[in-house]
């Protein structure tokens, strides 16, 4: 068994981030594990939630637009400061 489960989502999760550009949602992030990530299953939108808040508390990433009813936040990376 290679990892915890939460330690390949996680990581997943990370390279997604890494070639992410441009705005994105959850359902982008679980389309992008589903294809690329079978091993991990059909992963709980929850869970992504909660490791895309973390990453926002880190300012790896920020919020756009906060979700409301059925409408899903949007998120983007946030710039790297140059200088």
């Amino acid at each position: 068994l290679e990892g915890s489960t939460k330690g390949r989502l996680v990581q997943a999760i990370r390279e997604f981030l890494q070639t992410a550009s441009g705005e994105f949602a959850i359902s982008d992030i679980r389309t992008t594990l589903l294809r690329d990530h079978s091993e991990l299953g059909d992963v709980r939108r929850q869970s992504i939630a909660t490791a895309l808040r973390r990453q926002e508390k880190r300012k790896v990433i920020e919020v756009i637009t906060p979700g409301k009813g059925r409408t899903e936040a949007r998120y983007r990376k946030v710039a790297a400061k140059v200088g």
